[in-house]
């Protein structure tokens, strides 16, 4: 499952949120310089607290959240025999959620900051804008799969729409072009046996 959604207290309150992260969670906003971006990490793992706690049925004060060592939080309840897959990307104003049984990756791309690591690239907006979408591909891919991934070499083997499929050495997987407002790019990585992805946040029911 994907929400996505915006930096904004529309759906709860900041001291609401306070309360509900760990001391360490606390910590980590009060190192944001940015106060925007301390507010867009508090409403993240708030509302990433929220989604868990109801689908555990327990208080999202009471989830123990930690962060691996790329800052994407990990679930830590004893009572499940696999915790569920989480990741948060932050682009702007927007923030993404993924919660998922199985492994997968995640990425957004703010327009311009993704065609340092592509090459070569096209030039002019366009070619700009298919750098950023290719580097939001292989950034996914690479969390999936746990490896460096650069999806500019020849590694499609299907393309339906906004879903490619491809193969890197005996790994087959799915990336899925997010769609997001204005220039941003975005995609996930999933398994090829990950069938149905709901997702939350966007107006159209099709991507």
């Amino acid at each position: 499952m994907i929400w996505r959604l915006g930096a904004s207290w529309d759906y709860l309150s900041c001291e609401e949120a306070s309360l509900w992260l760990s001391r360490e969670e606390s910590a980590r906003m009060r190192r944001h310089r940015n106060p925007s971006f301390s507010r867009r990490y508090v409403i993240a793992r708030a509302s990433l607290r929220h989604l868990l706690a109801d689908a555990l049925g327990k208080a999202p004060q009471a989830l123990d959240l930690a962060d691996d060592e790329h800052g994407q939080p990990v679930l830590r309840e004893p009572a499940l025999a696999q915790p569920p897959a989480l990741r948060i990307a932050f682009a702007g104003i927007w923030i993404t959620i993924g919660i998922s049984a199985d492994a997968f990756g995640l990425e957004t791309i703010m327009p311009g900051t993704g065609r340092e690591s592509t090459a070569p690239l096209a030039r002019g907006p366009r070619g700009m804008a298919q750098a950023d979408l290719d580097c939001a591909r292989a950034a996914c891919a690479s969390q999936l799969l746990a490896q460096p991934v650069d999806l500019a070499d020849p590694l499609c083997t299907q393309r339906i729409g906004a879903v490619s499929v491809h193969q890197l050495e005996r790994s087959l997987f799915k990336v899925i072009d997010l769609p997001m407002p204005g220039r941003i790019s975005a995609a996930v990585a999933t398994p090829l046996s990950t069938s149905t992805i709901h997702a939350y946040g966007w107006l159209s029911r099709r991507f």
